[in-house]
Order: structure tokens, then C-alpha cells, then sequence
């Protein structure tokens, strides 16, 4: 589950949100990643790991990564330059090299895995180069603008 603009407008804030969010049966969502080391900020920053169909050699190997991360709404910073939208944060991108560091032990425990399984990363807000796309190097209609930050942290 990813967080969009709106969810603010709520009376329950978006922690809360998550929270109940996790307790729902059959989720997959995660507040935080189970054992983090350090403060990570934003709700339902996780990774869920695909693995290979039982049975086989990628049984326990993660063979897809679903980077779920919650780049917030607004910035809650006085001098955002343009639209005000919030970024993705260092301890965001610290927990995602950390995904990275398990993915990278867990290949060789305990059958070798000889190529990384890709990562799809989904935010609630587009980085700042979403912009770069028009009709010559896209496939599709882009019927809105896009609401992303101006900040490209990472």
C-alpha cells in the first residue's frame, strides 16, 4: 500500500492509517521494515520479496523486489523551491541500500544465485525527471500535470 496527496485530508494521520492498514488480514503492507537499525521517515517504507515457485532452485531467492516507499505530501521545509512537494528522504535511500546489502547475502545462502532479481521502486510522488517525458520518447497519453518535487535527493 503507498500513500497518495490526499490521504491527509482525513481525520486519521498517515501512521494510523498504515497501522490499521497492517492489522487487515492478508496485507503485505509494513509500517516500518521489521528490525530496522535507524529512524526511517515517512509510514510503509518496505520491501516485499518475490520468490521462486516452490520446489525449485529459487525457492527460498528472492526473484523480484517491490520497493515500497513513502515519499510524504508537502513539505514541511519554509524554502522548497516551486511546488512544495515533500522528496525522498536519506534514511529512505539508506534502507533501500540496505535491502540491497540482505539481497546481495541471501544470493549466495545457500545455492548461489548468479544474477540480482530486479527491483521495481514505487513512490506516491514522481522524482523531478518525469518532466523530461513528452510525445517523443513516451508511449501513452500523460492527461495530467505531474505533482512532483523540485528536490531530486537521490
Amino acid at each position: 500500500m503507498l500513500f497518495w496527496g490526499h490521504d491527509k485530508e482525513c481525520a486519521l494521520r498517515r501512521e494510523g492509517v498504515m497501522k490499521h492498514i497492517v492489522s487487515m488480514k492478508n496485507t503485505l503492507s509494513q509500517v516500518y521494515p521489521k528490525n530496522a537499525p535507524f529512524f526511517i521517515d515517512g509510514f510503509g517504507n518496505y520491501n516485499l520479496e518475490v520468490h521462486g515457485a516452490h520446489g525449485t532452485r529459487f525457492e527460498n531467492k528472492s526473484i523480484l523486489n517491490l520497493y515500497m516507499i513513502d515519499s510524504g505530501d508537502n513539505s514541511k521545509v519554509d524554502y522548497t523551491p516551486g511546488k512544495g512537494y515533500d522528496w525522498i528522504k536519506a534514511s529512505q535511500i539508506s534502507m533501500s541500500f540496505g535491502f540491497l546489502l540482505q539481497r546481495a547475502y541471501n544470493m549466495g545462502n545457500p545455492e548461489t544465485q548468479k544474477e540480482p532479481a530486479p527491483v521495481l521502486v514505487y513512490i506516491h510522488s514522481p522524482v523531478p525527471e518525469v518532466n523530461s517525458f513528452g510525445p517523443n520518447n513516451m508511449t501513452g497519453v500523460k492527461q495530467e500535470e505531474s505533482c512532483n518535487p523540485d528536490m531530486n535527493s537521490g
